[in-house]
């Protein structure tokens, strides 16, 4: 959601009628539902206008185009603002499972894309992946957890034998931004 709010003063009978410039700001047409990819305008011909669901990434230009009615009265363009979308994240390639012995290390690494500001949470579901809570040193007994809050993440120490269960989320900054989860990955602790 994009929220483009103006002020403006003067003129009667005013009419405003927002357009869309692109990706570049150079040819500017009145905005169309659709137009980018996605979009849907909610009062393109008032002050302020909201623009929602685009899906084509860039740094889209907007900008107001401002008349008054009456005998020599004339039109103001706004300077114009841009609306950048990013990609959401993807994780494009999950960790691999490992089986360690107690005490081990196991390395839990990822592929990931898209999203600005990203923020990564490595999860612990336990032996059967059916609850899931942020990685804390010794869940399991004996963990202890290296860049988990990145893309590839080591576990050592474990001694509690039996499949653990882990996932990473990776969240984006931004208005309307998502996360996604990832496939889990079973480490599995054999006894020494």
């Amino acid at each position: 959601v994009a929220n483009l709010n103006t002020t403006t003063s003067g003129g009667v009978g005013l009419t405003y009628v927002w357009e869309y410039g692109g990706l570049t700001g150079a040819s500017w047409t009145p905005v169309a539902n659709s137009t980018p990819t996605g979009a849907t305008y909610t009062n393109p011909t008032g002050e302020d206008m909201t623009v929602t669901g685009i899906t084509a990434t860039g740094t889209h230009h907007y900008r107001l185009v401002l008349s008054s009615s009456g005998s020599g009265c004339g039109t103001v363009t706004g300077t114009g603002v841009i609306v950048t979308v990013n990609a959401d994240p993807v994780i494009s390639s999950n960790a691999s499972p490992s089986t360690i012995c107690q005490g081990g290390v196991a390395n839990l690494n990822t592929t990931t894309s898209g999203g600005v500001g990203l923020t990564y949470v490595w999860e612990y579901g336990g032996l059967t992946g059916a609850s899931w809570t942020p990685v804390v040193d010794n869940t399991p007994v004996g963990s202890v957890y290296t860049n988990q809050a990145s893309e590839d993440m080591t576990v050592t120490g474990i001694t509690a034998t039996g499949t653990h269960h882990y996932r990473l989320v990776l969240s984006s900054n931004g208005i309307g931004c998502g996360s996604v989860t990832g496939a889990g990955v079973i480490v599995t602790v054999n006894a020494d």
